[in-house]
């Protein structure tokens, strides 16, 4: 992806989180905290280790750590400016010393003292300008044998007509791409990050029902608009996801380069 479309991406992902991320249905929709416990779990997290919660949001999953795990600290990120002073806000007012927040570009890392022993990751790897740019960045600051924790929404692998990801264009949020629970498997294995252990769960949504939505719609075939449970009514159109919950650990090749902190 050409850097002016990577940053189009990144300006109409912080511009629609900003808002959507203090809307209370929108949160309603993907607060899951059965999903939650079960993401921590999968982290599984170390007595006073460092984790990174990444594209944190409104830090539905960093703030749980902090609270159930003291020994241990979490920094979340986001591009999500306005959402970040309010997390600052809240840590502040929650007296908890563990947790700290910062905003970044979506495409660069801000620099961090020393390698997490852990990530999680929850309903944005679909918005990354560059997936293999962001494993690339993520191998660097994860410590050999840390876990890197994904939730996020699949393709059908038999959607052939890429509805899912022509529908989740349409949003203009910064999406980029969905992808099968396979590709994003094979894509994380290139960068040295071996499957662990995965769950799934679901998430369902509706969208207004304009006319770029109906017109994908009518073109679409009924069994590919079946595979996400599509639902029309005169108002909306309603599609539920599959979300791959996923633990991958880090097991770098023995030829691998030393990273940014083992050169310090």
């Amino acid at each position: 992806m050409k850097a002016t479309s990577c940053y189009k991406s990144v300006e109409e992902s912080k511009s629609s989180f900003n808002k959507l991320l203090r809307a209370k249905d929108y949160l309603e929709i993907i607060f899951d905290d059965v999903q939650r416990r079960k993401l921590i779990a999968l982290l599984m997290i170390q007595p006073n280790g460092l984790y990174l919660d990444l594209a944190c949001g409104t830090g539905y999953v960093g703030f749980e750590i902090a609270k159930r795990f003291p020994s241990s600290s979490v920094i979340g990120i986001d591009i999500a400016d306005e959402i970040i002073r309010d997390n600052l806000k809240k840590a502040k007012e929650a007296a908890l010393t563990n947790i700290g927040f910062r905003s970044f570009d979506g495409i660069k890392f801000p620099a961090f003292k020393r390698p997490f022993d852990g990530i999680v990751c929850r309903y944005a790897l679909h918005h990354f300008p560059s997936l293999e740019t962001i494993l690339d960045l993520i191998k660097k600051i994860v410590k050999p044998g840390g876990r890197v924790v994904i939730a996020d929404a699949v393709k059908n692998e038999h959607d052939h007509d890429d509805f899912i990801n022509k529908f989740q264009g349409l949003n203009k949020d910064g999406h980029v791409r969905m992808y099968t629970r396979d590709e994003m498997v094979n894509l994380f294995k290139k960068y040295d990050f071996i499957e662990a252990e995965s769950f799934n769960s679901k998430i369902t949504f509706s969208r207004d029902l304009s006319p770029r939505y109906s017109l994908l719609l009518e073109s679409t075939p009924p069994e590919t608009k079946k595979k996400y449970s599509a639902v029309v009514d005169d108002r909306t159109v309603t599609l539920t996801f599959k979300i791959l919950n996923i633990a991958f650990e880090y097991k770098p090749n023995e030829s691998l380069q030393p990273t940014a902190f083992s050169r310090r």
